[in-house]
């Protein structure tokens, strides 16, 4: 434990301690996290929102601080709020929310079926490729051998566009 050095301040060494060990926790975090291999760190097991998805629930959650006769910007709550919405009204591909439901529940199961990770579904849904060559080279954990059939994957995001706006 960090002693004062008699001038009632911690000494200028315990400052550079912290740091390099906030460096090697966030050297090592980086180890654990690569999408390419599937590893996705603190987020492995954390359910994957749709940037759809994500886009209803802000929306919703607006709503509702307008219901409540709110008069304060949702901004003042959280900084990140209009930002975070402002990206998903912008890459937002499916705004029907019978067609982001359907998605979803489409999605989810072939997703399963096929052995993807519903991180890979996510990034089908959230990127929407044009083809399985695209798809591969922009989500590189597809390119594992014997991951995903081009076919099938072809398959699949001809079947995704038919939801898109």
């Amino acid at each position: 434990m960090a002693q004062a050095n008699g001038t009632g301040n911690v000494p200028s060494s315990l400052p550079g301690a912290v740091a390099a060990s906030a460096a090697a926790s966030a050297t090592a975090a980086a180890r654990d996290e690569d999408a390419a291999q599937l590893r996705l760190g603190v987020m492995e097991g954390e359910e994957v929102l749709m940037i759809s998805e994500a886009a209803a629930l802000l929306a919703k959650r607006e709503a509702d601080h307008a219901k409540l006769g709110h008069t304060y910007s949702l901004d003042v709550v959280n900084g990140l709020f209009r930002p975070a919405a402002t990206y998903c009204a912008r890459f937002d591909r499916i705004q029907n929310k019978t067609a982001v439901l359907a998605v979803r529940d489409t999605f989810d199961g072939r997703g399963a079926e096929l052995g993807l990770h519903p991180f890979e579904v996510a990034q089908l849904v959230n990127l929407m490729p044009a083809d399985a060559e695209e798809a591969k080279a922009i989500i590189p954990s597809l390119r594992e051998e014997g991951k995903i059939d081009n076919d099938v994957l072809n398959g699949l995001l001809m079947e995704l566009t038919t939801f898109a706006k």
